[in-house]
Protein backbone atom coordinates (compact mmCIF):
# COMPACT_ATOMS: atom_id res chain seq x y z
CA UNK A 1 0.00 0.00 0.00
CA UNK A 2 2.50 2.59 -1.25
CA UNK A 3 1.65 5.02 -4.05
CA UNK A 4 5.36 5.45 -4.81
CA UNK A 5 5.76 1.68 -5.22
CA UNK A 6 8.81 -0.41 -4.43
CA UNK A 7 11.84 -1.65 -6.37
CA UNK A 8 13.07 -5.16 -5.61
CA UNK A 9 16.86 -5.38 -5.34
CA UNK A 10 16.93 -9.17 -4.98
CA UNK A 11 14.49 -11.98 -5.85
CA UNK A 12 11.52 -12.37 -3.50
CA UNK A 13 9.56 -15.57 -2.90
CA UNK A 14 5.98 -15.22 -1.62
CA UNK A 15 4.80 -18.38 0.15
CA UNK A 16 1.55 -16.97 1.56
CA UNK A 17 -0.43 -13.95 0.31
CA UNK A 18 0.71 -10.68 -1.23
CA UNK A 19 -2.08 -8.10 -1.37
CA UNK A 20 -1.42 -5.07 -3.56
CA UNK A 21 -3.55 -2.06 -2.62
CA UNK A 22 -1.68 0.91 -4.14
CA UNK A 23 1.47 1.37 -6.18
CA UNK A 24 3.55 -1.00 -8.25
CA UNK A 25 6.38 -3.44 -7.60
CA UNK A 26 9.27 -3.08 -10.06
CA UNK A 27 11.22 -6.24 -10.87
CA UNK A 28 13.88 -7.46 -13.33
CA UNK A 29 14.95 -10.89 -14.56
CA UNK A 30 17.50 -11.02 -11.72
CA UNK A 31 15.20 -9.50 -9.04
CA UNK A 32 12.03 -11.38 -9.88
CA UNK A 33 8.91 -11.64 -7.75
CA UNK A 34 8.03 -15.34 -7.40
CA UNK A 35 4.70 -16.61 -6.11
CA UNK A 36 5.17 -20.16 -4.79
CA UNK A 37 2.73 -23.00 -5.32
CA UNK A 38 1.18 -22.22 -1.92
CA UNK A 39 1.28 -18.45 -2.41
CA UNK A 40 -1.26 -16.04 -3.88
CA UNK A 41 -1.28 -12.49 -5.14
CA UNK A 42 -4.31 -10.23 -4.82
CA UNK A 43 -4.54 -7.14 -7.03
CA UNK A 44 -7.69 -5.49 -8.34
CA UNK A 45 -7.55 -5.81 -12.14
CA UNK A 46 -9.64 -2.65 -12.47
CA UNK A 47 -7.02 -0.56 -10.59
CA UNK A 48 -4.78 0.46 -13.48
CA UNK A 49 -1.96 1.77 -11.26
CA UNK A 50 -1.54 -1.41 -9.17
CA UNK A 51 0.68 -3.99 -10.90
CA UNK A 52 4.01 -5.76 -11.23
CA UNK A 53 6.32 -3.65 -13.41
CA UNK A 54 8.57 -6.40 -14.77
CA UNK A 55 8.58 -10.20 -14.70
CA UNK A 56 6.28 -12.12 -12.35
CA UNK A 57 6.62 -15.86 -11.86
CA UNK A 58 3.90 -18.17 -10.56
CA UNK A 59 4.91 -21.67 -9.50
CA UNK A 60 2.65 -24.69 -9.28
CA UNK A 61 -0.51 -23.64 -11.11
CA UNK A 62 -2.81 -26.63 -10.71
CA UNK A 63 -5.36 -28.12 -13.11
CA UNK A 64 -8.79 -26.54 -12.93
CA UNK A 65 -7.53 -23.19 -11.66
CA UNK A 66 -6.63 -19.99 -13.41
CA UNK A 67 -4.14 -17.34 -12.41
CA UNK A 68 -4.23 -13.61 -13.09
CA UNK A 69 -0.84 -11.96 -13.64
CA UNK A 70 -1.33 -8.26 -12.68
CA UNK A 71 1.56 -7.06 -14.84
CA UNK A 72 2.02 -3.72 -16.57
CA UNK A 73 4.47 -1.01 -17.57
CA UNK A 74 4.77 2.71 -17.07
CA UNK A 75 1.58 3.72 -15.28
CA UNK A 76 -0.79 1.09 -16.71
CA UNK A 77 -1.73 -2.42 -15.58
CA UNK A 78 -2.30 -4.80 -18.51
CA UNK A 79 -3.19 -8.11 -16.92
CA UNK A 80 -2.92 -11.57 -18.45
CA UNK A 81 -4.79 -14.60 -17.10
CA UNK A 82 -3.74 -18.22 -17.64
CA UNK A 83 -6.62 -20.69 -17.78
CA UNK A 84 -6.61 -24.48 -17.99
CA UNK A 85 -2.84 -24.42 -17.41
CA UNK A 86 -0.59 -26.29 -14.99
CA UNK A 87 3.00 -25.76 -13.91
CA UNK A 88 5.32 -22.76 -13.56
CA UNK A 89 5.10 -19.64 -15.74
CA UNK A 90 6.88 -16.29 -15.95
CA UNK A 91 5.00 -13.34 -17.49
CA UNK A 92 6.11 -9.79 -18.37
CA UNK A 93 4.34 -6.93 -20.16
CA UNK A 94 6.02 -4.51 -22.58
CA UNK A 95 4.61 -1.15 -23.59
CA UNK A 96 6.09 -1.17 -27.08
CA UNK A 97 5.05 -2.33 -30.53
CA UNK A 98 4.53 -6.04 -31.11
CA UNK A 99 6.09 -5.37 -34.51
CA UNK A 100 9.43 -5.01 -32.69
CA UNK A 101 9.28 -8.81 -32.17
CA UNK A 102 8.40 -9.45 -35.82
CA UNK A 103 6.60 -7.57 -38.57
CA UNK A 104 5.71 -10.82 -40.37
CA UNK A 105 2.08 -11.99 -40.16
CA UNK A 106 0.49 -15.19 -41.36
CA UNK A 107 -2.77 -15.00 -43.31
CA UNK A 108 -4.93 -15.37 -40.17
CA UNK A 109 -4.03 -11.83 -39.03
CA UNK A 110 -4.32 -8.40 -40.60
CA UNK A 111 -2.30 -6.59 -37.92
CA UNK A 112 -1.01 -6.79 -34.34
CA UNK A 113 -0.84 -4.11 -31.68
CA UNK A 114 1.55 -1.25 -32.31
CA UNK A 115 1.49 -0.47 -28.57
CA UNK A 116 1.97 -3.57 -26.44
CA UNK A 117 2.78 -7.25 -26.01
CA UNK A 118 3.32 -9.86 -23.30
CA UNK A 119 6.22 -12.30 -22.90
CA UNK A 120 5.39 -15.75 -21.46
CA UNK A 121 7.79 -18.55 -20.56
CA UNK A 122 6.64 -21.97 -19.38
CA UNK A 123 9.13 -23.93 -17.30
CA UNK A 124 7.85 -27.29 -18.62
CA UNK A 125 6.04 -28.57 -21.71
CA UNK A 126 2.47 -27.48 -21.00
CA UNK A 127 -0.68 -26.13 -22.58
CA UNK A 128 -3.33 -23.64 -21.57
CA UNK A 129 -5.41 -20.68 -22.66
CA UNK A 130 -4.38 -17.03 -22.34
CA UNK A 131 -6.77 -14.18 -21.64
CA UNK A 132 -5.35 -10.80 -22.66
CA UNK A 133 -6.83 -7.57 -21.36
CA UNK A 134 -7.52 -4.47 -23.42
CA UNK A 135 -8.18 -0.96 -22.18
CA UNK A 136 -9.77 1.46 -24.66
CA UNK A 137 -7.25 3.87 -26.24
CA UNK A 138 -4.42 2.46 -24.12
CA UNK A 139 -4.73 -0.63 -26.33
CA UNK A 140 -5.08 1.32 -29.56
CA UNK A 141 -8.87 1.33 -29.47
CA UNK A 142 -10.50 -2.10 -29.89
CA UNK A 143 -13.39 -1.29 -32.22
CA UNK A 144 -14.78 -4.74 -33.09
CA UNK A 145 -14.73 -7.79 -30.84
CA UNK A 146 -15.61 -10.30 -33.57
CA UNK A 147 -12.29 -9.57 -35.35
CA UNK A 148 -10.17 -9.44 -32.18
CA UNK A 149 -7.62 -12.25 -31.81
CA UNK A 150 -4.87 -13.31 -29.46
CA UNK A 151 -1.72 -13.12 -31.59
CA UNK A 152 1.20 -15.46 -30.85
CA UNK A 153 4.86 -15.47 -31.91
CA UNK A 154 8.10 -17.16 -30.91
CA UNK A 155 10.13 -14.32 -32.37
CA UNK A 156 9.30 -15.02 -36.00
CA UNK A 157 5.92 -14.79 -37.70
CA UNK A 158 2.84 -13.68 -35.77
CA UNK A 159 -0.11 -16.05 -36.06
CA UNK A 160 -3.57 -16.19 -34.56
CA UNK A 161 -3.98 -18.12 -31.30
CA UNK A 162 -7.73 -17.73 -31.66
CA UNK A 163 -10.54 -16.01 -29.81
CA UNK A 164 -12.73 -18.49 -27.94
CA UNK A 165 -14.40 -15.87 -25.69
CA UNK A 166 -14.61 -12.13 -25.02
CA UNK A 167 -15.44 -9.91 -22.07
CA UNK A 168 -16.22 -6.21 -21.88
CA UNK A 169 -17.11 -4.15 -24.93
CA UNK A 170 -15.49 -2.51 -27.91
CA UNK A 171 -14.44 1.08 -27.29
CA UNK A 172 -14.01 0.38 -23.59
CA UNK A 173 -12.18 -2.28 -21.56
CA UNK A 174 -12.37 -6.05 -21.69
CA UNK A 175 -10.46 -9.15 -22.71
CA UNK A 176 -10.05 -11.85 -25.34
CA UNK A 177 -9.41 -15.54 -24.55
CA UNK A 178 -7.22 -17.64 -26.85
CA UNK A 179 -7.77 -21.19 -27.99
CA UNK A 180 -5.48 -23.77 -26.35
CA UNK A 181 -1.80 -22.83 -26.72
CA UNK A 182 1.00 -25.39 -26.41
CA UNK A 183 4.18 -24.30 -24.63
CA UNK A 184 7.64 -25.81 -24.99
CA UNK A 185 9.82 -25.40 -21.88
CA UNK A 186 12.76 -24.28 -24.01
CA UNK A 187 10.80 -21.49 -25.70
CA UNK A 188 9.86 -17.90 -25.02
CA UNK A 189 6.46 -16.95 -26.37
CA UNK A 190 5.10 -13.52 -27.17
CA UNK A 191 1.43 -12.59 -27.22
CA UNK A 192 -0.35 -9.46 -28.35
CA UNK A 193 -3.74 -8.22 -29.41
CA UNK A 194 -4.34 -8.79 -33.08
CA UNK A 195 -7.14 -8.42 -35.60
CA UNK A 196 -8.32 -10.61 -38.45
CA UNK A 197 -9.50 -7.54 -40.38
Amino acid sequence: NNLSGILLISPMLITHKLEMVAGKISTTDSTMLIISSSGTIVADSSQSSVFINGPLQKQGIVAGSNFLFPVGAGSMQRWLRLQEAVGDYTVSFFRTSANSISNQLDTSLHHVSNLEYWKVQALANQSGKLELSFNDVNSGGVTELSSLRVAQSQGAEWKSAGASAFSGSAGAAGSVLSDTVHFDQTGIYYFSLGSAT
